[in-house]
């Protein structure tokens, strides 16, 4: 910028107003001096536009907002139990410098919410177990598998309060922990990879039940967890892990046998629980697949591919035959 200023420089060439639009111009990030790289690629014909000053200018101001929301937000559940050894440190380091805004599990919970509310002020009743829309065109029912919609929307459709509270309270403690470390892409990918698993293997295993709630999808994420553990087991402090596991297997292991008493209990509109099963082998499949992993190992790769096939050939036998089934009924 000073040779710009020199006599014989490039002040003699072009006019004042001109010089200083061209150094505003070379000066990307806008801090009132032109720095050497920021010379050298004005000189070289990098920068071309103002088009392209703006998408850096927001590409800036994006990063500063995340990296707002990381230090205040994200490094608390990435920070969470972890030891200052130089192996955790890069577990913690790598995660809080790409950590994500969590998105898609408020929006999913907020959805389901919605129509929970919707339902209770259109049937006119809300108690631990009501209400229960039957008749919705949501619910995954029997005889109603034609239309393919039901095997996802299912998930918006909660059985009472019970129902709603305990799904909507892991979803959002385990998912936002995972969301937050992995993003919102990877969340979407293994929530749905669950809910579709399991409505596909109870029309399968368990054809004449109704399917309700998001708990396909809430065992999904806790068996990614239970994946992101695994693949990052070296980096984490177990001890504390081990305890957080130990009271999502506790859950799990209540809402698991209230669904084999609530199915075999002789309810009149019987829910299933194959979901349950199938959500969290979909969950754990997936996510040994998607979830980052920071420090690959040689078994970790092979597990990796192990986890691919399986989840592969599962999908694969479950969609042969529940087509085999329907064509017999045909």
């Amino acid at each position: 910028a000073e040779y710009m200023g020199h006599e014989g420089g490039l002040r003699e060439e072009l006019a004042p107003a001109r010089l200083k639009h061209l150094l505003e111009f070379a000066d990307r990030n806008q801090d009132g001096y032109l720095t050497r790289q920021e010379f050298l690629d004005f000189m070289m014909g990098k920068i071309t536009t103002d088009d392209e000053t703006e998408v850096v200018h927001i590409e800036q101001a994006r990063q500063k907002l995340k990296k707002g929301f990381r230090s205040r937000v994200a490094n608390v559940p990435m920070k969470e139990a972890l030891v200052s050894d130089d192996r955790i440190s890069t577990y913690t380091n790598v995660m809080a410098e790409d950590g994500y805004i969590p998105v898609f599990i408020p929006v999913i919970s907020l959805a389901e919410l919605a129509v929970f509310i919707y339902y209770c002020i259109d049937m006119k009743t809300i108690g631990l177990t009501e209400p229960v829309p039957i008749q919705s065109p949501l619910i995954f029912a029997p005889k109603l598998h034609e239309q393919a919609w039901r095997f996802i929307s299912y998930l918006l459709i909660h059985a009472g309060l019970e129902h709603i509270i305990a799904n909507l309270l892991f979803q959002l403690v385990v998912g936002i922990l995972l969301e937050i470390v992995h993003g919102p892409i990877r969340m979407m990918v293994i929530y749905f990879a669950g809910v579709i698993a399991g409505s596909l293997a109870t029309a399968v295993l368990d054809p004449n039940v109704y399917l309700c709630g998001a708990s396909a999808g809430v065992y999904a994420l806790l068996a990614a967890y239970f994946a992101n553990i695994i693949m990052n087991w070296s980096e984490m402090n177990w001890v504390m892990r081990l305890v957080r596991l130990s009271c999502l297997a506790i859950y799990a292991v209540v809402d698991f046998g209230t669904a084999l008493y609530r199915r075999y209990s002789g309810a009149e509109a019987p829910t299933a629980y194959m979901a349950h099963v199938f959500g969290a082998i979909a969950g754990f499949l997936v996510g040994i697949v998607i979830l980052r992993n920071i420090k690959k190992k040689l078994h970790e790769q092979v597990l990796f591919w192990i986890a691919l096939c399986i989840y592969i050939i599962m999908d694969v036998v479950i969609v042969c035959i529940y087509i085999g089934m329907r064509y017999r009924n045909d």
